[in-house]
């Protein structure tokens, strides 16, 4: 095969973002796997009101309950009593079609707003906490939130801010699955070794951000000792992200000895067809994912796998298939 080079040797600018369709994708069609409407906040079966004296702005309730698209100068709350531990962890996708002032989350006890349990995404000024201020486009992106490392206590309301003072208000901002949640052991993979899936895996593996993302690259089929007994509610969830070349196949599962099962992977992209194929959905950037891995098989388990199975890849370019999946948690569905 002939030596194609680097992506450099083709290009040099800066790209967004890439895809490519042989059908149209509509929104529904990819977030139906990854939601589960009973774990998620549907804003149908609450009262959205005015947080705080400012509120001018309107709340209009969409996707079935799932979304809140907030415009104008918006500050808006609704009754949610929770008790903020140092576990907490709120997770939600969101979205900007069109840039105010501050558009963030949060949450307090009263109706007077509480700069300090704001949590800012996005928006012109400055205000609240700015660990997560980075939401840029106006696509979705998917957020997770510790809450608990910020403040703790008994809270009233889940608090959404689309602030905007301008003479003509225009911020836009949704808000969509939304979960609250106390984080029960995301895996830290610097705690596990990391050892090759089957006879098949000449792929690597990379740790980073303290642990919670693990990138494999190449033709990598990998495991790691996790014994855990899959019930009817084991759920896994995490995100997912491929940033260039799609492979033959990218999944994840669980397995009880080191042959490969095809029938215990949730396949979530890739050319080929393999394995479980309920969230074969992703389309680009950061996805988040979670799977009711019960709803296909159940008990006792001795190793997560993580699959990025590439058998023909284009010469010199190896090191870009490569996929990487982050702030991986399993649990027990309530």
């Amino acid at each position: 095969r002939e030596n194609l080079g680097t992506i450099y040797d083709y290009f040099d600018g800066a790209i967004d973002d890439v895809k490519i369709y042989t059908r149209a994708l509509g929104v529904g069609e990819i977030l139906a796997q990854a939601r589960q409407t009973d774990t998620y906040i549907n804003f149908n079966d609450f009262t959205v009101s005015s947080y705080g004296a400012g509120d001018d702005g309107t709340a209009t309730i969409e996707d079935d309950g799932m979304t809140l698209k907030l415009t104008g100068d918006a500050w808006k709350k609704i009754d949610f009593e929770y008790n903020i531990t140092g576990n907490t962890v709120l997770e939600f996708d969101f979205k900007s079609t069109a840039e105010g002032d501050v558009h963030g989350v949060g949450f307090d006890d009263d109706n007077t707003v509480t700069s300090t349990q704001v949590f800012q995404l996005h928006g012109t000024d400055t205000y609240g906490v700015q660990d997560y201020n980075d939401y840029t486009g106006s696509s979705w992106t998917h957020y997770t939130i510790s809450v608990g490392k910020e403040f703790t206590g008994s809270q009233d309301y889940l608090t959404l801010l689309n602030t905007d003072d301008g003479v003509t208000p225009n911020g836009v901002s949704y808000f969509s699955n939304i979960k609250v949640y106390e984080a029960d052991g995301r895996i830290n993979f610097n705690d596990y070794t990391v050892s090759s899936y089957g006879t098949g895996d000449e792929g690597e593996t990379y740790i980073s951000d303290g642990g919670m993302t693990i990138t494999l690259v190449g033709n990598a089929s990998k495991k790691i000792d996790l014994g855990y007994e899959i019930t009817a509610n084991t759920v896994i969830e995490f995100d997912f992200y491929v940033p260039w070349f799609e492979g033959d196949v990218h999944g994840i599962g669980f397995d009880d000895d080191n042959t490969v099962t095809s029938s215990q992977v949730f396949q979530v992209y890739g050319t080929d067809t393999y394995g479980i194929q309920d969230y074969n959905n992703y389309s680009g950037g950061w996805t988040h994912y979670t799977i009711t891995v019960g709803d296909e098989y159940t008990g006792d388990m001795d190793f997560l796998t993580l699959l990025n199975l590439e058998d023909s890849m284009i010469e010199g370019l190896e090191d870009y298939y490569w996929s990487a999946f982050r702030y991986l948690r399993i649990y027990e569905a309530v």
